[in-house]
């Protein structure tokens, strides 16, 4: 195997860092650790920034003065203030050049060196995950690895690249920009294709990306001084183990990153059965990627060395899943962060495995700070019954065999003669999706089906897995179209042959089958107007037969009145076959979009725009019971 950083053969490397930092330091104190990392760190700034020179001073790392930087009027040359650190190093060794916002993992250094560089290429990083807010940011540093919800990038960008200051391409070009913008670009394109790799290590990024291009604009990342506040929550294992564990418990550990969770879990559960979640078990087509998976593979091999009642690594397949017995399992504890494709594959097999009223535990569980893997917990499990400050979380499962099935619906056939479809653009439109189908649900049993347009929404889809829904991804015509030509290109996905679309911000009352009912003397079903809607017809909800040419004329007649009316081209439209007496209009009590507490007794659904923000029926005090009560049926446990 190459890469071995202990071979006699390879002389010890030179790692230099180059940063430019001007009223940066808040940030600049956040990421100081990484000097650890490094033979040394130079620091360019300006002579104005005292605050960064005295972070310089406190962690021991280079300060230069820059001349460049404003000069000829440019608003932040970055690149030639680079090109005058660089000129300050050592040129016999290699460069990290990167931003004051970065934090490398851990063991960057042991990493890297385990590495094989070849000095004519460029080097960049994975992948970075961006932390809003100092709080965030401070604990997720203490828990890695940072391998989920990154921001990935097609070339090997300025925020961190690495290269050998003997190569030809060794200065920034500084031509290509008078900013922070551009230059990273050209100097990447600068090396040949197979010249510029991915080293397989990603990093945190501290605050909002892409906003200082020409300076600083944002806001401080905390104030002047020692940022005592992004002291990082205790680590609360210990506890959770305690809580979770007993001499006769079993725990399931899916993830094995460092040893120190395993030693934990070990000593308070009678055997724990670890399994591989990061691929370091597996053969891999990158020798970068191959070489830090042996390096990860031992290091966690020693950091275990001796502990009697865990296994070591399984491969993470759903050959050995199996092999436990069903409903054996007291807790498993998911080390990576909630992912809704990694849950919704893996999740309902280990569901079988795990005892009723066994636990689920992890980590990454804070509503407001991350938002993204916290849904995925909440839609597939429901809230935690308890979480930590430092985003441990864990939820007993009453029935996990129910839920595992309610994870694996059946798909609803493509030949179901009558059916209802959701269409949702985008993420705002999941509070709305959970409460108007779960008003459907009482009075409707029929399939149903979501279609997703546009590029797949992770939210979308846990919200229609977890309400039994078929789920649809399906292309989106044009991002330049209005919502409502989009939506009604949309329907054309629908798997039925008689299909009801009902609006994701509506409340459904009574059952939809009089819908249905209509298309036995047409082929489409829409609404006489009333209410506040300003359209000739409701708009949340109507009914169709597959092929109606109805449906069809109303699409094109749409798009081509698009370029003279704009977003008024589908209610401009749907003027134009009223007139023509050639839209079947049922009577107005269907649907009604008006007050609520107005809505006529012969109302099915009830279209109500501001669902389509979260928590919007406390809004109307007659309507919170409602909401309250559905919500809480979507979050019943099984």
């Amino acid at each position: 195997m190459t890469g071995n950083a202990n071979s006699p053969t390879r002389p010890p490397r030179k790692i230099q860092a180059l940063t430019v930092s001007v009223n940066y330091a808040d940030f600049l104190e956040c990421i100081a650790p990484n000097v650890r990392h490094f033979d040394r760190w130079l620091v360019v700034t300006h002579e104005s920034d005292t605050r960064t020179r005295e972070v310089c001073r406190r962690w021991g790392m280079e300060v230069l003065l820059s001349q460049r930087l404003y000069e000829n009027g440019a608003a932040f040359h970055k690149a030639a203030a680079l090109n005058e650190g660089m000129e300050a190093l050592d040129q016999d060794g290699w460069v990290a050049v990167m931003d004051s916002d970065i934090l490398l993992p851990h063991d960057f250094r042991e990493r890297l060196d385990a590495q094989d560089l070849v000095p004519d290429c460029l080097y960049g990083l994975g992948g970075r995950r961006i932390c809003s807010t100092l709080h965030e940011f401070t604990s997720l540093a203490a828990t890695e690895p940072w391998a989920d919800n990154l921001i990935y990038t097609t070339f090997v960008i300025g925020y961190f690249n690495l290269f050998h200051l003997s190569g030809q391409k060794n200065r920034y070009p500084e031509d290509a920009s008078d900013d922070a913008s551009a230059y990273d670009v050209a100097f990447s394109d600068s090396f040949p294709a197979a010249n510029r790799r991915y080293l397989p290590f990603v990093c945190l990024h501290a605050g909002v990306a892409s906003r200082n291009w020409r300076g600083r604009v944002t806001d401080p990342f905390f104030e002047e001084g020692s940022p005592a506040a992004s002291t990082p929550a205790g680590d609360s294992t210990m506890e959770v183990a305690a809580a979770l564990g007993g001499p006769d418990k079993t725990a399931a550990q899916i993830g094995c990153y460092r040893g120190a969770l395993t030693r934990t879990l070990a000593k308070h559960f009678r055997q724990v059965m670890v399994f591989d979640h990061w691929g370091l078990l597996t053969s891999s087509p990158s020798p970068a990627m191959a070489v830090d998976a042996q390096f990860l593979a031992s290091r966690y091999a020693r950091e275990t060395q001796g502990i009697a009642n865990c296994t070591a690594p399984l491969e993470h397949s759903e050959e050995n899943v199996l092999s436990i017995a069903e409903g054996s399992l007291d807790v498993i504890w998911l080390t990576a962060e909630p992912e809704y494709d990694f849950l919704l594959n893996c999740l309902p097999l280990w569901l079988t495995r795990l005892k009723p009223g066994g636990f689920l535990a992890g980590g990454f569980y804070e509503s407001r700070l991350l938002p993204g893997p916290s849904r995925v917990v909440d839609l597939l499990l429901g809230p935690p019954e308890r979480q930590f400050p430092d985003f441990h979380w864990f939820r007993r499962i009453a029935d996990p065999a129910g839920l595992a099935a309610k994870l694996s619906p059946p798909a609803v056939q493509a030949d179901s003669r009558q059916g209802v479809v959701y269409v949702c653009m985008d993420e705002d439109d999941v509070e709305a999706l959970l409460v108007s189908c779960s008003s459907l649900r009482r009075h409707w049993q029929g399939p149903v089906c979501l279609l997703s347009a546009g590029e797949e929404n992770p939210s979308l889809r846990l919200a229609a897995t977890r309400l039994g829904l078929d789920f649809r991804n399906i292309p989106c015509v044009s991002d330049k179209y209005p919502e409502d030509l989009n939506l009604l290109h949309a329907l054309e996905w629908s798997p039925f042959e008689e299909s009801l679309f009902i609006a994701a911000p509506t409340l459904v009352r009574q059952s939809p089958q009089p819908f249905f009912d209509a298309l036995a003397e047409r082929d489409a079903a829409f609404c006489q107007s009333q209410g506040r809607r300003s359209l000739p017809v409701e708009w949340g909800a109507f009914a169709w037969r597959r092929g109606s040419e109805v449906l069809d004329t109303l699409r094109g007649l749409a798009s081509s009145l698009l370029i003279f009316n704009g977003k008024l081209c589908v209610g401009r439209a749907l003027y134009g076959l009223l007139s023509e007496n050639a839209l079947p209009v049922l009577p107005p009590g269907p649907v009604w979009s008006g007050p609520a507490k107005r809505a006529p007794g012969e109302t099915i659904i009830l279209e109500m725009p501001r669902l389509a923000r979260a928590g919007a029926l406390h809004l109307l005090p007659e309507w919170e019971a409602e909401e309250q009560s559905l919500i809480a049926i979507m979050q019943q446990e099984l």
